[in-house]
C-alpha cells in the first residue's frame, strides 16, 4: 500500500475493520478444522466488511491437484443454482477459470460468460490464491450494483488470498502454526503502517473497555485543550458536552459493544468549554478469546463545517420563518426545489405535493410562451431582477394578489429562478380603502369632487377627440339648508343619502353622478343632445316631487340644475364647472327648476368678481362710508335713535348697493372684517357727534352678520371699540336676523349673552321672514323686534299681512318686547301701527339714510 499521502476518512474505515479482520483470520488459523470449514469461516468474515454487506456473496474454488479442475470448496449466498452451476470449473474456462489458468486478478462488469446464469448487473473481484508460484485456487467476492472499486480494495483482498494460501498451504504440508502466526504478523505489519500514518494525521484516541482514555496523539490533545497526561487515565466522559441525547449515547454502546464499528458525528467540550464537532469512527478490537479488548477512535475535527451547517440552518429556518413567500425551481425543468413554509401554508400543499408542481400550477395565468417572454430579459442578463404582480392559486382554488421579485442565479448548478413573493392582499385591501376615500363621498358613496373633476377632464378629451358635446348638470337642493338647521346635521345626511339614492336610480353607468360638497350633486353627460339633455333633468326632478321621510317626518325639497355645455360655452373642464355653477344659482334665483348657460350670467359673474376684487381693497382702503337713518316714536314722532347702513361709493363705479355687494362679502366670508369695521366706525361717529356738542339718539344700532357670531371676533369689536372711544355700551344695539342666531342656536345664544352683559340692546331685524322658535326669543334676551318691510309695505291690502302684523305687535307686549316697523314710507301705514300699538318706526317717511353730517344737521340739536 502508498502511505505517502494523508488517508481519506474511507481509507481509515476501511482500514481499521481489515485490520480487525486479519485479527479474526488469525485466530481461525489456530483452530484444529477440516479445511473446507476454515475455508467457510474465513468466507464469513471477509463478509462482515461494510463494503461487501450489502449483499454478501463470495466463493472460494480449491485446484483438484490435476491442473484441469476447480471445484467449489466454500461459498456463501451463491444460491443453489449458481452453486449447482460452479460446483466444477475447468481452468481456462468462463471468466473464473480463465483467471484460475492465467494466475491473473480480474475485476469484471460482468461476472461470468459462457453458460454461466449469473446476474449479468453484478460485478467481482477474482483474486488467484497461489504459493510458491503454484495456483492452489481462487477467491472470487461479488460486489453489490453499482460499486465503486479502489485500489484500497483490491490490495486487500490479495493480501487476504495470500493468508488463505498461507492456511491452506498448512493444512496440507502440516506448516507450523509459529510460521503461518509469522507470516500473518507480516501482512499485519502493512496495516500497522497505515495506523502509524493515520494517528499521525487524525485526532486519535484509544480507551479500555470500560471508557478510560489509554492513548492519544497531539492533535487529540489539541483540540481539546488537555494535556497527555490529563487525559490518561481519565474516563473518556470528560469531554462529553452533554449535546446529545441518551437515546443518542444507547445506540452507540450497543452497537459497539456488539463488536461492530460505529461511525456518526459528535459534540464534544473542550478545557476551555467551547464546543467542537469530530466525524468520528469507533472501532472496537477483539483479543484471542473473541472478547473486546480496547476501542479505536479516529476522528477529523468538522466544527467549521458543522458551523457553517448551523448558519445554513439558521438560514434556513429564518427564510422558512419569513414573512414572505420564498421559491426556488430549477431553470430547466421549472420543478420547485425549496419552499418556504410561509408560501406552503398560503397555498395549501404539503412538502411533498409542492416538489412537484412548477410555476404554471399556481399561477395559472401564465403559459410556457408567456413565461418565457417575461423571463427572457434575465436569461439575456439585460437585468439582475424582474419585479411584477399577479395572482397565486392555492390548492383550494382561491387567488391572492403578490408582488413578485425573480432573480436568476447562474452560478448554481444546474441555474435556478429565485422568487421572493409578498402577499398583498392586505395591501390590494388597504389601497382600495384609500382609493375610496380619496374619489368617493364616504357619506353618499358616490364620486367625490376629485374623481368628478377626473372624469370630466377624460370627457372633454374625448369629445374634442370624437367633436361631440359634453353636458354638465351643476344641482343644488332646495330648502335644504331649513333641515340641517331645525333638524339637525344627522337628519340633514340621511336626507343626502336618500337623494343621492334617487339621483342614483335614473343615472347610467357610463354617466358619473358625484357630489362636489354640501347638498351639490354633478352630472356629466357625454355625446347627447339638448333633448336627451332635458329628459335626463325631468328625471332628476322627477326624483324630488315626492317628498323625503326621515322618522316619520317628511321633507319638501326641490332641486336647482345649471347646466353648461362643452365646446359651446367652455373649452376647459374647470371653466365648464363654473360656468354651470353660474347657470345653477340663476335657477335658484328664480325658484328652482333649471337654466341653460348664456353669456349674460358670464358678464353677472364677471361683475360679481369685479366686486368681490374691489370691495376687498375699498374695506383696506377705507372707501367704505357709513350712512344713518332715523328711528322715531311712532306716538310722538320724536327722534328715538338710528340705524347705521353701510354705504359703497367705488370712484370707476359710483354707488354700489348693499343688496350687490353684501351677498358676495358672504359668499367671500368677508363679513367679519367688514362688520368689525363698522362697529368701530359707528362708535367712532358717536364719540365725534359728542365732542361737538350735540344731542345723541338714544340708541346706535349696527347690523350683525351670521358669520360674526361664530367666533369671538364680534365680542373683540365691540370692547375694542366701546374702549378706545369711550362710548357707553348702553348706547349700542346689535341687530341680529332671525336666520343668522338660528345657524348655531347655542353658540348664539353664548355670545348674544355676553354682549347683554355688556349692557349693550338687542333686536331681531326681519322678523317674521325666518323659522325660528319663538322660544328663542326669551332664550335669546331681546329686547327689540323688528318688523320686516315687506309685511309693512302690504300691510294696508293685504289681510295676511295685518293679521301677522297685529299677532307680532301682541306676542312682543306680551313678552316685554318693544316693536319697530321698517319701511315705512307713507303716513296711512303710521296711522295703522298706532292704532296697532306699534312703538317705533324707520322709512322713508320719517328720513333716508343720510351721511352723518347730514344726520347731525336734520336730526341732532345742541344741548
Amino acid at each position: 500500500m502508498n502511505h505517502s499521502r494523508l488517508p481519506r476518512i474511507t481509507d481509515v474505515t476501511k482500514s481499521l475493520e481489515q485490520a480487525d479482520l486479519l485479527n479474526r483470520l488469525l485466530r481461525i488459523a489456530l483452530q484444529d478444522q477440516p479445511l473446507n470449514r476454515v475455508m467457510e469461516q474465513a468466507l464469513d468474515e471477509l463478509l462482515t466488511l461494510s463494503w461487501l454487506k450489502d449483499q454478501p456473496k463470495a466463493g472460494v474454488f480449491l485446484s483438484d491437484g490435476s491442473g484441469c479442475a476447480l471445484p467449489l470448496t466454500a461459498a456463501r449466498n451463491l444460491g443453489p443454482d449458481q452453486s449447482a452451476l460452479c460446483a466444477r470449473q475447468q481452468f481456462g474456462h468462463c471468466r473464473c477459470g480463465s483467471g484460475a489458468d492465467q494466475s491473473e486478478r480480474l475485476c469484471q462488469d460482468a461476472r461470468h460468460n459462457g453458460a454461466s446464469t449469473a446476474d449479468p448487473t453484478q460485478g467481482a473481484y477474482t483474486v488467484p490464491i497461489v504459493a510458491d508460484q503454484k495456483m492452489l485456487g481462487l477467491l472470487v467476492v461479488h460486489l453489490p450494483p453499482e460499486h465503486e472499486r479502489d485500489e484500497t480494495e483490491t490490495a486487500f483482498l490479495e493480501s487476504y488470498a495470500d493468508l488463505l494460501a498461507l492456511l491452506i498451504h498448512a493444512k496440507r504440508r502440516d506448516l507450523s502454526t509459529d510460521n503461518a502466526q509469522g507470516q500473518l504478523r507480516d501482512a499485519l505489519a502493512e496495516t500497522s503502517g497505515l495506523m502509524g500514518t493515520i494517528k499521525s494525521h487524525t485526532i486519535f484516541s484509544q480507551t479500555s473497555v470500560d471508557g478510560t482514555i489509554t492513548d492519544v496523539n497531539d492533535a487529540h490533545c489539541r483540540i481539546t485543550g488537555y494535556s497527555r497526561e490529563e487525559l490518561i487515565g481519565s474516563p473518556h466522559r470528560l469531554i462529553n458536552s452533554g449535546h446529545h441525547s441518551p437515546a443518542f449515547w444507547a445506540h452507540f454502546w450497543k452497537t459497539i459493544s456488539s463488536g461492530q464499528a460505529w461511525r456518526g458525528e459528535i459534540c464534544n467540550k473542550g478545557k476551555d468549554g467551547q464546543l467542537y464537532w469530530v466525524d468520528s469512527i469507533i472501532m472496537p478490537f477483539l483479543n484471542g478469546d473473541g472478547k473486546i479488548e480496547r476501542y479505536v477512535s479516529i476522528r477529523f475535527d468538522i466544527t467549521e463545517r458543522k458551523q457553517a451547517e448551523e448558519a445554513l440552518a439558521r438560514m434556513g429556518r429564518i427564510l422558512d420563518d419569513s414573512s414572505n413567500e420564498i421559491y426556488v425551481f430549477n431553470a430547466h425543468t421549472l420543478r420547485f426545489t425549496l419552499v418556504n413554509r410561509g408560501a406552503r401554508t398560503n397555498l395549501g400543499y404539503s412538502a411533498d405535493e409542492v416538489a412537484d408542481l412548477t410555476p404554471f400550477d399556481i399561477k395559472p395565468d401564465h403559459t410556457a410562451e408567456s413565461f418565457a417572454s417575461m423571463i427572457a430579459p434575465l436569461l439575456r442578463q439585460e437585468t439582475d431582477r424582474l419585479s411584477f404582480e399577479t395572482c397565486h392559486e392555492r390548492k383550494d382554488g382561491s387567488r391572492y394578489p403578490v408582488a413578485i421579485d425573480l432573480q436568476y442565479a447562474t452560478e448554481e448548478h444546474p441555474p435556478v429562478f429565485v422568487a421572493i413573493v409578498q402577499d398583498i392582499t392586505e395591501r390590494k385591501v388597504n389601497d382600495a380603502r384609500i382609493e375610496r376615500l380619496a374619489f368617493y363621498d364616504p357619506l353618499t358613496d358616490l364620486a367625490n369632487r376629485a374623481l368628478m373633476a377626473d372624469r370630466l377632464k377624460q370627457a372633454v378629451a374625448r369629445a374634442a377627440r370624437g367633436q361631440h358635446k359634453v353636458r354638465l348638470l351643476y344641482m343644488d337642493l332646495n330648502r335644504f339648508k331649513e333641515i340641517n338647521d331645525t333638524r339637525g346635521h344627522a337628519v340633514g345626511d340621511r336626507v343626502l343619502c336618500e337623494v343621492a339614492r334617487r339621483f342614483a336610480t335614473v343615472t347610467r353607468e357610463s354617466e358619473t353622478l358625484a357630489r362636489i360638497g354640501g347638498d351639490e350633486f354633478v352630472v356629466i353627460l357625454e355625446n347627447v343632445t339638448e333633448k336627451q339633455t332635458l329628459r335626463h333633468v325631468d328625471r332628476l326632478k322627477a326624483q324630488m316631487a315626492q317628498p323625503v321621510t326621515i322618522d316619520g317626518k317628511s321633507h319638501s325639497l326641490g332641486v336647482s340644475i345649471g347646466i353648461a355645455t362643452y365646446p359651446d360655452n367652455a373649452q376647459s373642464p374647470d371653466a365648464l364647472l363654473q360656468l354651470a355653477d353660474i347657470a345653477m344659482y340663476n335657477a335658484k334665483a328664480r325658484g328652482g327648476g333649471y337654466q341653460f348657460y348664456d353669456h349674460d350670467m358670464g358678464q353677472q359673474l364677471a361683475r360679481r368678481l369685479q366686486i368681490a376684487d374691489r370691495l376687498s381693497e375699498a374695506l383696506t382702503s377705507n372707501r367704505l362710508e357709513l350712512h344713518y337713518q332715523p328711528i322715531v316714536d311712532l306716538q310722538t314722532g320724536r327722534l328715538k335713535g338710528a340705524e347705521a347702513l353701510l354705504r359703497w361709493l367705488e370712484p370707476a363705479w359710483g354707488w354700489v348697493g348693499p343688496a350687490e355687494f353684501i351677498p358676495i362679502a358672504a359668499e367671500r366670508r368677508m363679513l367679519t372684517d367688514i362688520g368689525g369695521w363698522v362697529i368701530d366706525r359707528a362708535c367712532w361717529q358717536y364719540a365725534d357727534w359728542r365732542k361737538q356738542g350735540l344731542a345723541l339718539p338714544r340708541r346706535l344700532a349696527v347690523n350683525v352678520a351670521a358669520e360674526q357670531l361664530e367666533g369671538d371676533n364680534l365680542l373683540d369689536s365691540f370692547h375694542s371699540a366701546i374702549d378706545r372711544y369711550g362710548v357707553p355700551a348702553s348706547a349700542l344695539e346689535a341687530e341680529i336676523t332671525e336666520s343668522s342666531v338660528m345657524e348655531d342656536p347655542a353658540r348664539a345664544a353664548e355670545i348674544l349673552s355676553e354682549l347683554k352683559a355688556l349692557g349693550i340692546r338687542l333686536s331681531i331685524d326681519d322678523f317674521g321672514t325666518g323659522y325660528s322658535s319663538l322660544a328663542y326669543l326669551k332664550q335669546f334676551d331681546t329686547d327689540k323686534l323688528k318688523i320686516d318691510m315687506s309685511f309693512v309695505r302690504d300691510l294696508l291690502d293685504d289681510p295676511n299681512c295685518q293679521a301677522i302684523v297685529s299677532a307680532t305687535i301682541g306676542m312682543a307686549r306680551g313678552l316685554g318686547l318693544s316693536v319697530l316697523a321698517e319701511g315705512v314710507e307713507n303716513t296711512a301705514q303710521a296711522d295703522h301701527l298706532r292704532r296697532l300699538h306699534c312703538d317705533e318706526a324707520q322709512g322713508y317717511l320719517f328720513g333716508k339714510p343720510v351721511p352723518p353730517d347730514e344726520f347731525a344737521k336734520t336730526w341732532l340739536r345742541a344741548p
